[in-house]
């Protein structure tokens, strides 16, 4: 994410701000977290470097929308910022692009969507619609070390970036689940382990599924995985 500098995450959940970190850590000089408003207030006073500020939308007494107005008042560079909702609010959605947030992002959050975000920084059509339907960008098949990697399950690959992804798995896995898994992207896949970290609950907006990190990977899929994520992140309209 092309100047973008330091990324902010400013999540209550210990869950919530590792998976961002984990998504985020390879696109962005570094990334920081806060566990509430006031914390987040005190970063971006001190550390000039941060370009961008992923924000929980429901943090208590709306200290989002606190930490966006000083966002939006420091008299010299201003970050931009992102509310992020478990579900979709209207009158919160507009409340954020009138008091200008760059966007307002329901969950599960993508690279896609937060580098689109990104590129549309100083437009006047800043927000997205809620996102009532996901397309898999690859198919990941489950292997089983234990047969010569023979694959046992195949699932939807949602989202991905160089360091783990979110896979529609069609039933329950726990954090902490080490697995074997091959992504195939078109013609070409990748092999790497990967390790459970975040579990996701099917609703009416949402698939069900898991966040990985990836573990194991050798170099030649890695470059594979880094074209891939690369040519996403170039061509996120």
């Amino acid at each position: 994410m092309e100047g973008v500098g330091s990324i902010l995450v400013v999540d209550g959940s210990p869950t919530a701000r590792e998976t961002l970190r984990t998504l985020l850590v390879p696109h962005c000089r570094r990334v920081v977290t806060a566990t509430s408003a006031p914390e987040a207030r005190e970063i971006i006073d001190r550390d000039d470097t941060v370009g961008l500020v992923l924000c929980d939308a429901v943090l208590p007494e709306q200290a989002a929308f606190d930490l966006l107005r000083h966002a939006r008042a420091l008299p010299a560079r201003k970050p931009e910022l992102v509310l992020i909702s478990p579900w979709w609010i209207p009158a919160d959605a507009q409340r954020a692009e009138d008091e200008g947030a760059l966007g307002y992002l329901v969950r599960p959050l993508s690279l896609r969507d937060i580098t689109r975000l990104w590129k549309m920084r100083g437009m006047k059509s800043q927000g997205l619609p809620p996102r009532m339907e996901r397309r898999p960008l690859a198919k990941v098949w489950l292997l089983d070390p234990s047969e010569r990697g023979r694959p046992v399950l195949c699932w939807d690959l949602y989202d991905v970036s160089t360091s783990g992804a979110f896979i529609e798995t069609r039933g329950p896995l726990l954090i902490g689940t080490e697995l074997q898994l091959e992504i195939i992207f078109g013609k070409e896949s990748v092999r790497t382990g990967a390790r459970v970290v975040r579990v996701q609950e099917p609703s009416w907006m949402h698939v069900g599924g898991v966040g990985v990190v990836f573990t194991e990977m050798d170099a030649a899929s890695r470059r594979v995985l880094e074209d891939f994520v690369h040519q996403s992140i170039v061509f996120a309209d």
